[in-house]
């Protein structure tokens, strides 16, 4: 049984669609913006008393209007009485660029690398078993990684420039079907909520290294299932391919997350109620 809440909205929220009810910001909040969120969500809060109900509906429109107002001051968005303000506004727009705005906020605003990273793959569970034993395969591509790693090092190469190096080394194949997708990747404005990779080991480097730092080799490993209808098939933590970073640029903020953020930025946005 949900917690009656304590919220008393004064009588303003239930009356005429253009009247004012609340101001957040430089933005006066309408019944008709109260209607809209109460229609779009109304399964959403079919279990919520009326205060409920409404303390969630104008916690909404203030994320929405802070986002927005945060927007223009930062000049990545321009309010009209089209979006904002209004009382007849359109809200589906409004919605589509409230997104919009977000993830270009979360550049400025959130903790955040874009880099590059270079892997060669010995053992791929996903493409298929090298065609030569397993240490073999481990050893050419130790081999094969360290020369364009030295070569980063040494300015001699970009990173890209090492992915096409092991994209076009047809030898490769022997030991990774895929090697030439998982020869290079690009990440930007990766944030811990949203990182570059899906190993947390390689997340967790990523994001030590300075910006136009290179990190050392990596021998990444991975658990692999165990399949029932290959029983002779290696399962368990097994080590899968040698991985390098670089971190190209980075942006360090006081937020790691965006709801980090707009939970701090409410204090400056109240909801004021009329």
């Amino acid at each position: 049984m949900k917690k009656k809440s304590s919220f008393s909205p004064p009588p303003s929220l239930t009356t005429k669609p253009a009247e004012k009810i609340a101001k957040i910001g430089k933005e006066e909040i309408y019944q008709n913006d109260f209607d809209f969120w109460a229609d779009a969500y109304r399964e959403r809060f079919s279990g919520f008393d009326e205060g409920q109900k409404r303390e969630e509906i104008l916690k909404i429109i203030q994320e929405q209007s802070l986002i927005l107002q945060e927007a223009e001051k930062q000049k990545i968005a321009t309010l009209t009485p089209e979006i904002f303000n209004n009382p007849s506004k359109d809200y589906p727009q409004r919605n589509i660029l409230v997104d919009k705005l977000k993830n270009e906020l979360e550049k400025l605003i959130i903790t955040n690398i874009s880099g590059e990273a270079i892997s060669v793959w010995f053992y791929n569970p996903s493409a298929g078993r090298p065609i030569i034993p397993l240490e073999e395969a481990k050893s050419i591509a130790w081999e094969k990684i360290s020369k364009v790693y030295q070569k980063v090092k040494k300015g001699e190469i970009n990173i890209q420039q090492a992915g096409e190096l092991i994209k076009n080394d047809a030898s490769l194949a022997k030991i990774d079907p895929a090697f030439q997708t998982n020869a290079y990747v690009k990440f930007e404005n990766s944030t811990k909520n949203n990182p570059p990779f899906a190993k947390e080991e390689l997340n967790r480097v990523a994001f030590e290294l300075k910006e136009g730092e290179v990190s050392e080799i990596i021998l990444v490993s991975y658990k692999v299932p165990e399949d029932p209808e290959n029983p002779d098939s290696p399962f368990g933590e097994k080590e899968c391919h040698y991985t390098f970073i670089k971190i190209n640029s980075r942006l360090t903020s006081d937020f790691t997350s965006f709801s980090q953020w707009l939970d701090e930025k409410k204090q400056e946005y109240p909801i004021q109620l009329y």
